[in-house]
Order: structure tokens, then C-alpha cells, then sequence
């Protein structure tokens, strides 16, 4: 039953967040000038940093509560793809992750920097 919950959660979670970037009147333009590696201002960094953030604090709790047990194997690799997708060719995030990831759990900050560090090679 708990197991069932998290996951009714985590689809919920996931939903909702797909609807505010689909329904933002910015996020899409936002993350296409990213990933088009265009320039952005200072408010649309601010903006997309705190998106990130969020971003980051997902995924963290997405392999905590798979470390604990609660959430299928595929979740390392998952949040690995995630990772690929929504930082990996966005020069602005990798930035970001560098300026914040000290408010990271240390499991969470070698999980990305790994990553990250696999996507270099």
C-alpha cells in the first residue's frame, strides 16, 4: 500500500509538473533559448535557477527514497537520463549546479558530479 501511494505521489508530482512548464507563459521559451544555447537576462536566470533547484531536490529525493528501498531499480538510471536531458547541454545549469550543489546531501552531490563527470569522457 505505501509503496502504491509513492507512486501514485511521484506520477502526480510528475503530472503537475509537466502542466506548469507546458502552461507557463515563459518556462518553454525559457528552456528552448537554454538548450539553443542563446542568452538570457538576469530575471530569466533567476527564474530558471529556482526551476532547478526544484529540479535537483526532486531528483535527490527520487534516489533517497530509492536507496530506502521504496522506489523500482531503474530509478539511479532515470534520474541519470534526467540528468543528461535537463543539465548535461545547458551551460547555465551546470553552472548553477556548481554554485549550489553544497546544499546537497553528499550521496546526491557524487551521484550527479559522476554524472556529469561521465558525460564529459
Amino acid at each position: 500500500m505505501m509503496r502504491t501511494q509513492i507512486n501514485q505521489s511521484r506520477a502526480e508530482l510528475s503530472m503537475n509538473e509537466a502542466a506548469e512548464i507546458y502552461s507557463s507563459p515563459y518556462m518553454p521559451e525559457l528552456l528552448a533559448k537554454l538548450r539553443d544555447r542563446e542568452s538570457i537576462d538576469n530575471v530569466k536566470r533567476e527564474r530558471y535557477n529556482h526551476f532547478l533547484r526544484g529540479l535537483h531536490r526532486n531528483f535527490d529525493n527520487q534516489l533517497r527514497q530509492h536507496r530506502d528501498g521504496y522506489l523500482a531499480d531503474n530509478i539511479p538510471r532515470s534520474v541519470r537520463i534526467a540528468l543528461f536531458t535537463e543539465v548535461v547541454p545547458i551551460k547555465v545549469a551546470i553552472e548553477e549546479w556548481e554554485r549550489t550543489k553544497g546544499s546537497f546531501n553528499d550521496k546526491y552531490i557524487t551521484f550527479v558530479d559522476a554524472s556529469l563527470a561521465e558525460n564529459a569522457n
